[in-house]
Formats: C-alpha cells, structure tokens, sequence
C-alpha cells in the first residue's frame, strides 16, 4: 500500500516539529515497518533537498509554491478581505500538483492531509482521501471566543468544503468531531476516532527522588491562550508555605513583571529532546490552554509516568478522567488551578497513584503498534469502497 501524508509541519533536517508533523513522523516507521510505501508532502524549505531514502525508508518531497501575488493582494482595500482564501487556493493547487505529478509516477492508495487539505483534491477525486482534524485558527479563535476576521472566515469555508469531501474525517478526539460538525452545521457519517500515537522512542523509567520538593513545568510557545498568566495567577495565589513545596519552570514563557520567588524559573522554549528530558526530572505538567484538540505534551507527559494537570477544554478530558488518570480544572479559572495544585501539595501519594494510572491509560490506547492496525484497517476499508 502506498500512504501519502500531507503535512506542513513534519520535521526534516532538525526543523522542529509541529503538533501534527509529530503524530506522523511517530506513526511512519511502524507504517513502514507493516510492509508500505510512505510519501511525505511537506511545506518548502530552501535548505532541503528531496530524499528518497530519509530514514531509510520514508519519500520526501517539498511542493514548490509562489503566493508573492497574495502579498501584494493583501495591500489592496476590499481584496484584502479574500487573501488569505486566495492563498489557501493557490497553496493547495501547488499541493495538488506535486501529489498529481507523482501520483502518475507510483500511485497512492491513500492520501491524508491535515485540517482543511488542498480543496481541489476533493473536487478531482484522483485518489482517496482522509482529512485528520488537528486545530485550525478559526476553530481556536471561535472556541477562544475571540474575534474573527472576514478572511479566516473564508478560507475556513473553503476548508470545510474539503473537509466534506473527503472520504473519511479522523482527529483524535470526539471532541474535535463534534466541534467542526457544529462549524459546518453539517453530520459527517465517514468519521473515526483514532488517539495519537507516542513516539515508540519514549521509555518509561521510574524517577528516583532526590528530594520532597515537587517539580512542575510548563512548557509551550509565547501565546497567551496557551494559559501561562493563569498558571502564575494561581501559583501566586497559593499559600507562601505550599509554594516552597514546588518547583515551577516554564518554558517559553516570560511574565509582563518580574517574579520576586526563587522557586519559579522561566526560560526559553527548548528543543524537543531537551524537554523530553526536563519532563523525566519533573513530578507533574500542567497544560492551562484556552483551548486545545489532543495536546502531544499530554500524551508523552502520560507515557513517561507524570501527573497532568490540564483544563477541561476541547479533547482533554478524554485523555485525563478527573481524580482517575489526572487532574481537571475548569478553563481560564486560575483559583480551580489553584486548587488542584494545593490538592497535590498537601497529598504528594496523589501525585504518584494518578501519574501510574494515567501512564497505564494512554499506553493502551495510544501505543504506535495499536494505533498503525487501526490505520491500516481504515485504508483497506476505504481502498475497497474506492
């Protein structure tokens, strides 16, 4: 079986990788290692050459793009407004073109894109195609309850058009499903629930504490609705005798003022293997996003057997059962944050029993070989009906 996925955030030449360019790189080997041929279609890069023996296994091939008209588009009053669904057109005709061109060449049996895909896919029908939900700007900014712009609002109806189309809709979440559902006011009967997979090269090893001190991080890039002014909110909230207790380092995030505690560390976001790292030596993670689909950081978080605190957004509480796998709290709510890290505070054995049941929970329902067969009997499905 040839399998094609069409990402812009796949990780190549040590870029780092986005949320759903990590899903894949995660699942491909295994994929491979099933006996397919795996093509990735990934967003240009001019210190990239195309590869056919990347991994020694995997296709990779950039499509070639100039959207330099929509820059000059973007200036002009009244056509400013469509843009960004100009561009979103244009991008995907060069997508289209590049899969097409190497389609004639050795022919896929599956192509699966992220979000909104290239619209004109679904319209040519030259071969199947899958739309894995992952997060898209309008769908961030809506559940955000933010404004919305008349530009991100077209290119979210070309999108949805895509994401009609396609032959089966995926995400990892119900909740994802459901949320673009509403967007579209449309009920897509192909879709399918399947969690990411965790990267086979995570090994759970058992932490040996050096001391009573918990450690706690935050990590993400510098936006705020990934939620680090209300975990400092919280933290600031919490009593001077509890706060000696933790440890907090945030990663990617600096606050407006400076913090006068010693025991908060902020610093730069860091590459993924110096996370991975930082994550072993910690106690517990807390995810305060305004909103999110199935964070990565969650599962790893899980896998490597620590404690997670997230908010009750999007598909996370399908990964953390309240007081069973993790903890909850409600969104945007620092002084329910609070709570839950008092909770741990004062009961550091809560931190030890929810971080062994939640490593116990994602690994049977998120490991690559589970995940791969799931995957595998989608396509046949799909293959067969085509």
């Amino acid at each position: 079986m040839h399998i094609c996925f069409v990402d812009r955030s796949y990780p190549i030449n040590g870029k780092p990788a986005g949320g759903s360019g990590r899903y894949i790189s995660n699942i491909v080997k295994e994929l491979k290692n099933r006996g397919n041929m795996i093509t990735v279609i990934v967003s240009p890069n001019k210190h990239f050459t195309p590869s056919k023996s990347f991994n020694k296994s995997i296709n990779i091939f950039p499509y070639y793009s100039n959207t330099q008209i929509i820059w000059y588009l973007s200036k002009i009053p009244l056509l400013n407004v469509i843009s960004k669904a100009l561009e979103y057109l244009l991008e995907g005709w060069y997508v289209f073109q590049t899969l097409n061109c190497l389609h004639q060449k050795n022919k896929f049996d599956i192509v699966e894109y992220t979000e909104g895909g290239d619209f004109w896919s679904s319209f040519f029908k030259r071969w199947p195609t899958i739309a894995h939900l992952h997060c898209s700007q309008y769908t961030v900014l809506d559940q955000c309850n933010k404004n919305i712009d008349v530009g991100v609002k077209l290119k979210r109806k070309l999108e949805h058009c895509f994401i009609k189309r396609s032959n089966r809709v995926i995400a990892p979440s119900k909740s994802m499903i459901s949320i673009v559902e509403k967007e579209m006011g449309h009920h897509l009967k192909a879709k399918k629930v399947i969690p990411l997979p965790i990267d086979p090269a995570i090994q759970f090893t058992p932490k040996v504490k050096k001391t009573k001190q918990l450690i706690g991080i935050f990590a993400s890039r510098l936006d705020p609705l990934k939620g680090g002014d209300i975990l400092l909110k919280s933290i600031l909230c919490l009593e001077k005798s509890d706060i000696e207790k933790v440890y907090f380092k945030f990663f990617g995030y600096f606050p407006d003022k400076k913090v006068h505690l010693k025991n908060i560390e902020f610093s730069s976001f860091i590459q993924r293997n110096e996370l991975i790292i930082e994550i072993k030596k910690a106690d517990f993670i807390i995810v305060p996003t305004l909103f999110d689909n199935s964070p990565n950081i969650i599962y790893e978080g899980m896998a490597l057997g620590k404690l997670i605190i997230a908010s009750d957004v999007g598909g996370i509480p399908e990964l953390i059962h309240h007081g069973k796998t993790g903890l909850l709290f409600k969104k945007g709510d620092h002084y329910d944050l609070k709570k839950q890290l008092g909770e741990i505070i004062k009961n550091p054995d809560m931190v030890k029993k929810l971080s062994n049941n939640g490593r116990k929970f994602i690994t049977s329902i998120a490991n690559v070989e589970k995940n791969a067969v799931s995957r595998i009997d989608m396509f046949d499905s799909l293959i067969g009906n085509s």
